[in-house]
């Protein structure tokens, strides 16, 4: 049961609470994931959610969905160009994943989805501010702001990423001054240089200026990880009081689902599950070090699987055409929550590529944890978040990307570690984590922040 429920703050009323995020299941991201999970337990106890988020073609503008009230929004034709543009570059960019026996074709739509994908950067992406989903910006205050209304709403949450989403919330702080805001950060805006949300050469003062604002009028802001909350709290010391650190929260598709051995004929089987990209989270080590593992170690059948997609990363996987052809290396692509939960639970060792910014904690990272597996960090950062997350975890292997060991000696400290997975599960590290960052235990953390008068 929820903070404000056990506080007796509602008093036989029924209170209401407006999301506004730009990503809302069935879309699979971090931000959708996270957000769908805490508003549903949020209605499920009682509450009347309201979401406003972004609409695409097949779904529907307005509906419920266990117990939350959904309404998408925008759609301009613009804005559906846009969104064109970009899945049909993402489908020619995954065409290596789907095309494995048909590298002809498979050359040919990669081509094509970094022709537009070039088209897109040298256009688009220049002028845009705050970010690409700026279009749905005007769309999404009028029907917050027609839902406050009508709904009496005093309290509202806004998630990024996009931050798009806090611009909306901005907007609607100066209509209704009385209301609540809090605001989650998934990403750092301003100050993040790795993958900036717009081009920082043009917009890197007006960047500061909105996030000041943002922070200014805002009850309590929100952010997955410490170090972001430090930096933060640097640049804007007025407010380093209202930020909180919340961190990613488990939300298994399926609660019933039950744990696999981790074995197969044999084999051994290592997952890893996320998005990659060419800048933060580049698969180019781990890659090497699997095939040194295999030249290394023939006696051990370790096989490697990804799910998620690879975006500007598939030429990285390249040299390993032979690994592919022997079904040692893997590309699944994106697939649902279900499936993938799934695979964790059948992996005998866990791999996580942390992130190259101390500021962006990988979502992923207490899923892996909550399962109680053996992990293997991959860091290519000294302050890297993951290895900061995991430091207490009892079955854990980092790797350093120094540029300089031998991948034959990290090849042979994955070969003990891997010796002692099987004996490494623990069911009463899963169970700590589950509790920790359950969904229970991270919705009632917002609530406390919303009711919290201070």
């Amino acid at each position: 049961m929820s903070y404000w429920i056990r506080k007796g703050s509602v008093q036989n009323s029924k209170r209401s609470i407006l999301i506004i995020c730009y990503f809302y299941a069935p879309f699979l991201n971090p931000r959708a994931i996270r957000w769908t999970a805490i508003a549903e337990q949020w209605a499920k106890d009682g509450v009347n959610v309201c979401v406003v988020s972004s609409w695409s073609p097949g779904l529907a503008r307005r509906e419920t969905v266990n117990g939350v009230r959904v309404f998408r929004t925008g759609g301009s034709i613009i804005e559906r160009l846009r969104v064109r543009l970009i899945s049909r570059s993402s489908r020619a960019a995954s065409s290596q994943i789907e095309h494995v026996n048909k590298p002809t074709s498979s050359r040919i739509r990669s081509s094509v989805g970094r022709i537009i994908r070039f088209i897109h950067d040298m256009s688009w992406k220049k002028v845009y501010w705050p970010d690409s989903s700026c279009l749905w910006t005007h769309s999404a205050i009028r029907e917050s702001s027609r839902l406050v209304m009508r709904e009496k709403i005093l309290l509202y949450v806004t998630v990024s990423d996009p931050y798009t989403s806090h611009l909306a919330g901005l907007a609607l702080s100066h209509r209704y001054p009385n209301m609540r805001w809090l605001v989650d950060i998934g990403d750092p805006f301003s100050f993040e240089e790795s993958t900036p949300p717009n081009n920082h050469r043009i917009y890197r003062r007006l960047n500061h200026l909105l996030e000041s604002k943002v922070f200014k009028r805002a009850a309590h802001i929100t952010v997955t990880n410490a170090m972001t909350r430090d930096k933060y709290a640097e640049l804007f010391q007025r407010s380093s009081g209202r930020i909180s650190v919340i961190h990613p929260v488990i939300s298994p598709p399926d609660p019933g689902l039950q744990p696999e051995d981790y074995t197969h004929d044999g084999r051994f089987r290592a997952v890893y599950v996320g998005t990659l990209y060419r800048k933060i989270r580049n698969p180019a080590f781990l890659l090497k070090l699997f095939s040194t593992f295999i030249d290394e170690h023939p006696d051990i059948k370790l096989d490697l699987h990804f799910y998620g997609a690879v975006n500007d990363c598939q030429q990285c996987f390249e040299p390993f055409a032979d690994l592919r052809k022997q079904g040692r290396l893997v590309l699944h692509g994106p697939v649902s929550r279900k499936k993938v939960f799934s695979e964790m639970q059948k992996a005998g060792l866990l791999v996580n590529i942390g992130n190259d910014s101390p500021y962006q904690l990988p979502s992923k990272i207490v899923e892996y944890a909550s399962l109680g597996k053996p992990i293997l960090n991959i860091a290519g950062i000294h302050n890297d978040s993951s290895t900061e997350f995991l430091r207490d975890y009892h079955a854990l292997l980092n790797i350093f990307d120094d540029g300089e060991t031998s991948p034959k000696k990290h090849a042979s400290r994955l070969k003990d570690f891997i010796s002692r997975c099987p004996a490494l599960t623990g069911q009463k590290t899963a169970d700590e984590f589950g509790k920790r960052f359950g969904i229970e235990s991270i919705s009632a953390q917002y609530m406390e922040l919303l009711f919290d008068h201070r």
